[in-house]
């Protein structure tokens, strides 16, 4: 099983059964312009990261619904640093607006788990 995150991006693009050109011209049509073939192979070779909007958008496309579970989350301790709170904070903002409200829905499903807990 792979690891690192352009090996799964890369696994779960081959399981879809989809060539790099055609995630590349979805992610356009989608509206996200910096989504070239060559910036997709550099994600999953690991030489760059796609932004977070651009992430979640790729795992809309692979059809990723578990994305703690399929990318490795391990569960930490809250964010103690108002560095860490700050870069959080910052990721949000750069999302495009739909992505901004399913950060927010995630985020109230955690909320109700541990209520639940």
């Amino acid at each position: 099983m792979s690891n690192t995150m352009g090996e799964k991006l890369k696994q779960a693009r081959i399981i879809k059964g989809l060539t790099v050109q055609q995630v590349s011209e979805k992610m356009i049509n989608a509206g996200y312009k910096k989504a070239s073939i060559k910036t997709i192979y550099s994600w999953e070779c690991g030489n760059s990261k796609p932004a977070p909007d651009y992430f979640l958008e790729l795992c809309d496309i692979y059809e990723i619904d578990d994305i703690l579970t399929e990318f490795g989350y391990k569960k930490t301790e809250s964010p103690s640093s108002s560095d860490e709170l700050s870069t959080s904070f910052e990721l949000f903002q750069n999302l495009k607006p739909e992505k901004q409200q399913e950060a927010i829905n995630f985020m109230k499903f955690l909320a109700s788990q541990q209520e639940n807990n």
